[in-house]
C-alpha cells in the first residue's frame, strides 16, 4: 500500500489495514468451530496453515526480481543507522510509537475478548449470552473492519493527529467501561464490545497513513520496517501485559482484576494525549 502515492494513498492504506481484521474474525470462527469438533489441537494446526498460504501467495503474485538483484545482509535486514534518522524525525517518531501502544490494546484485548465473554457469562445466571464466546468474538471483529477506513475518512477532515487522540483516549477509557460492565445484561455487554472493538480499530489505518506521508522518501522503507517491528513488539507484549496484570490484581475470578487488565493495555493509549501536550510545549 506505500507504494500508491497522491491523495488516494489514504485510502489505500486504510484497507489494506482493515483486512486485518477480516481475518481475525474468520481465525476466531475457525478456531471455535475446530476446537468443538476435532479438539484444540487441530484448532492450531489449521491455523498455522494461514501464514503457508500468504507466503505462497506473496511469492507467487509479487513481480520477480531482476536477476542478480539485491543482496540481504543483516546491516541491510537490520538497518540501525537509517531507524535512528528515523526516531529523529519528531512525526515518525510519534506515529510509530503510537502504533506501538495501539497494537498492545489491539491485541490484548483481541487475545483475552473469549476469556473474557466466558468470565461475564459466568456472572450470569439465567440470561446469558445466545452464542459461543468465538462466535460472538469472531462478529465483534467483522464489525469493527470499517472502523478503520471510516475513522481515515475522519481524520482526512479534521486532521489525523486529532483524531489519533481522541481515537486514544476513548478506547482506553472504553475498556475500562467494559470490564465493569462484564455483570450487566449480555446485550448492554455486547453493545459496548462492539462500541470498544470500533474504537480500538478506528486510528489503525491513520497511524499507518500518517508514517508513510510523514517519512522522508529516501528512509520510508526503513520507517516502515521500524513501525512494524515496534508495533508488532507491542502486539507481543499485550496478551502478556493483560495476563500479568489479571494475575497481580486477583486472578481471572476477580471482576476487579479485570479492569485492572484492561486498564492495563490501555495504559498508553490514554496517556497519549498528555504525552503530545508535554511533546508539543516542549
Amino acid at each position: 500500500s506505500d507504494r500508491i502515492s497522491g491523495p488516494h494513498q489514504s485510502r489505500y492504506i486504510a484497507f489494506y489495514t482493515s483486512f486485518f481484521g477480516i481475518g481475525t474474525a474468520l481465525s476466531y470462527a475457525t478456531a471455535g468451530f475446530i476446537a468443538a469438533s476435532h479438539g484444540p489441537s487441530a484448532a492450531f494446526l489449521v491455523s498455522g496453515a494461514g501464514p503457508v498460504i500468504a507466503g505462497a501467495l506473496v511469492y507467487a503474485l509479487q513481480p520477480k526480481p531482476a536477476p542478480g538483484g539485491v543482496r540481504f545482509t543483516l546491516r541491510s535486514l537490520f538497518p540501525v543507522a537509517a531507524w535512528r534518522q528515523v526516531l529523529e524525525d519528531r512525526a515518525s517518531a510519534g506515529y510509530t510509537l503510537g502504533y506501538m501502544a495501539h497494537c498492545l490494546e489491539l491485541f490484548g484485548s483481541r487475545a483475552w475478548m473469549v476469556a473474557f465473554l466466558a468470565f461475564s457469562a459466568s456472572l450470569h445466571h439465567g440470561d446469558s449470552y445466545p452464542w459461543s464466546g468465538p462466535v460472538i468474538a469472531a462478529v465483534v471483529n467483522l464489525l469493527a473492519v470499517p472502523a478503520s477506513i471510516l475513522g481515515n475518512e475522519v481524520a482526512l477532515r479534521i486532521g489525523r493527529r486529532r483524531w489519533i487522540l481522541i481515537v486514544m483516549a476513548s478506547s482506553g477509557s472504553s475498556g475500562l467501561i467494559l470490564a465493569a460492565a462484564a455483570p450487566w445484561h449480555w446485550a448492554l455487554v455486547l453493545a459496548l464490545l462492539v462500541g470498544y472493538s470500533m474504537l480500538v480499530m478506528a486510528e489503525s489505518g491513520t497511524l499507518t497513513a500518517g508514517l508513510v506521508g510523514a517519512a522522508p522518501t529516501e528512509l520510508r522503507g526503513a520507517a516502515m520496517g521500524l513501525y512494524s517491528l515496534t508495533g508488532f513488539a507491542g502486539g507481543l507484549l499485550g496478551p502478556v501485559v493483560f495476563g500479568t496484570a489479571l494475575d497481580l490484581a486477583g486472578g481471572a475470578a476477580s471482576a476487579m482484576a479485570w479492569i485492572a487488565a484492561y486498564a492495563a493495555i490501555g495504559a498508553g493509549c490514554l496517556a497519549a494525549p498528555l504525552v503530545a501536550r508535554i511533546h508539543r510545549k516542549g
